[in-house]
Parts: structure tokens; C-alpha cells; sequence
């Protein structure tokens, strides 16, 4: 299995995992600690999808 998939799915998984547990407050997270995580998440998340992209666009190129 490809490494890139399981490091997506563990950080989505985390995410959500978070996410769950701080909406049934079965654990009290901070805010500032949840929206780190997820602005974190999203930024990841779009610099890997515009890397994608420019790495299609080459190969498309070639």
C-alpha cells in the first residue's frame, strides 16, 4: 500500500476522530487546539491537491 494513502487516511481519521470526540464532549478540546488541527488539515490538504495538479500538468507536457 502506498504510504501517501495511509498518511491521508491516518490524518483524516485523526481529524474526524477529534472532531466526534469533541462534539460529544467526551473530551474537551480548546478551540484553538481543534481549529489548528483543522486549519492544518486544509492547508495540507491544498497544497498537496495544487502539487497533484502541477505534477499532471508536467506529465501531460512531457
Amino acid at each position: 500500500m502506498d504510504k501517501r494513502i495511509v498518511v491521508k487516511a491516518f490524518l483524516i481519521l485523526l481529524v474526524v476522530m477529534m472532531a466526534v470526540l469533541h462534539f460529544a464532549e467526551v473530551m474537551t478540546i480548546p478551540n484553538e487546539v481543534l481549529s489548528a488541527v483543522l486549519g492544518v488539515s486544509l492547508v495540507l490538504l491544498v497544497v498537496y491537491k495544487f502539487y497533484k495538479a502541477r505534477r499532471d500538468e508536467r506529465r501531460d507536457l512531457d
